[in-house]
């Protein structure tokens, strides 16, 4: 029997923002950028009013955010200022300015501890995907943490923090271990929200194509964030068992491909092990030996297919993944078949045609 290779290539340090949802059926709309600390906010001056209506009405984005912070300079006791935060943060987010987001959304959130719920949740939800994009996990997943305590069932948030918190894990056991048991909890969270959704009728705003597509994107969400829970946590069989889920959603991810096909590697590498250990025993059983090395290339031949799939999806796959799925591949394809690389552009082919046909 052909062994596998000992070492495994792997996605080290791979960062991948994390989408922050923003559908209209989850993300409850603010309906003015003017909110403040008293229900009817009223210019102190005329130069005051004549800069807020300017400001406001700046279709420009690179403007906006000019005027925003002039204003915010210019008029520091004004009750317009929270709005004036809120629309800085607004057009800095359209520029992609995230450090400049970030700052004004933790600023805004200091001079208002006691902002309204829905422009605590518009600077947050902002803020978190700035800090996902400045690869910054660990200000992420407090701005996430802050926005629960806003709105505990907030399901973009629940779908972010149940991906970061398992991806960026403490050195020391303990930590880890307590990381990982918070972020089952938030997918849990999430997939009773999802469920909700998913169950119910479909939102007036979304056409039914797009219906359609988020009740399959939205499960998909949160069984990747489950396997990624599973993953990590050394649990192989139950991370395949939620990303053979995901991928059967939404087949487009290649992360999730690439990861379930490390699962049936590590499931594989173990029975090959057993396996090893089998041919030095006195009178082994040959049936439950069979039984094994069936099994054990049943698990390999699956990882080959996996990461073939992450190589058919290349396209729109992140380099790193591309790479480091090409490398483990080749290794295992290799393993397979007598240390040649023969036929292995077929079976990419192949992976490929499943992926089309929405068969597995």
């Amino acid at each position: 029997m052909a062994k596998l290779p000992s070492r495994i290539v792997r996605l080290k340090d791979f960062v991948q923002p994390v989408p922050v949802v923003l559908l209209v059926v989850l993300v409850a709309s603010v309906s003015t950028l003017a909110q403040q600390k008293n229900d009817a906010p009223r210019p102190k001056t005329r130069a005051e009013f004549d800069a807020y209506t300017q400001l406001y009405n700046e279709k420009d984005m690179r403007r906006k955010a000019m005027l925003a912070g002039k204003f915010i300079a210019d008029f520091p006791e004004s009750d317009y200022l929270l709005g004036a935060y809120q629309l800085e943060i607004q057009a800095n987010d359209a520029l992609g300015n995230h450090e400049k987001v970030v700052s004004a959304g933790e600023k805004a959130l200091q001079e208002f501890p006691e902002a309204g719920k829905a422009p605590k949740i518009f600077i947050l939800q902002r803020m978190i995907r700035g800090y996902q994009q400045l690869n910054n996990p660990r200000k992420t997943i407090e701005a996430a943490e802050n926005l629960l305590t806003v709105e505990s069932s907030h399901l973009p948030t629940l779908l972010t923090l149940s991906m970061v918190l398992p991806r960026f894990l403490p050195e020391d056991e303990a930590g880890r271990a307590r990381q990982l048991d918070r972020a089952l909890e938030i997918a849990h969270r999430a997939q009773r929200r999802v469920d909700a959704i998913v169950n119910g009728p479909k939102p007036a705003a979304l056409t039914p194509a797009q219906w359609v597509r988020q009740k399959a994107d939205l499960p998909a969400r949160v069984h990747a964030a489950l396997g990624l829970i599973h993953f990590n946590s050394k649990d192989y069989p139950s991370a395949i068992e939620e990303y053979e889920k995901a991928t059967s959603l939404a087949r487009g991810d290649s992360v999730d491909f690439y990861r379930m096909g490390i699962a049936y590697y590590y499931q594989a590498l173990a029975v090959s092990r057993e396996l090893a250990e089998w041919d030095q025993k006195e009178n082994p059983d040959t049936a439950a030996k069979e039984e094994k090395e069936a099994q054990f290339a049943s698990w390999r031949d699956k990882a080959i297919t996996a990461l073939a799939k992450v190589i058919a999806l290349q396209e729109g796959a992140p380099a790193q993944v591309v790479e480091s799925a090409r490398a483990q591949l080749e290794s295992l394809y290799k393993s397979r078949n007598n240390d040649s690389l023969d036929g292995l552009e077929a079976v990419i082919a192949e992976a490929a045609r499943e992926l089309g046909s929405g068969t597995q």
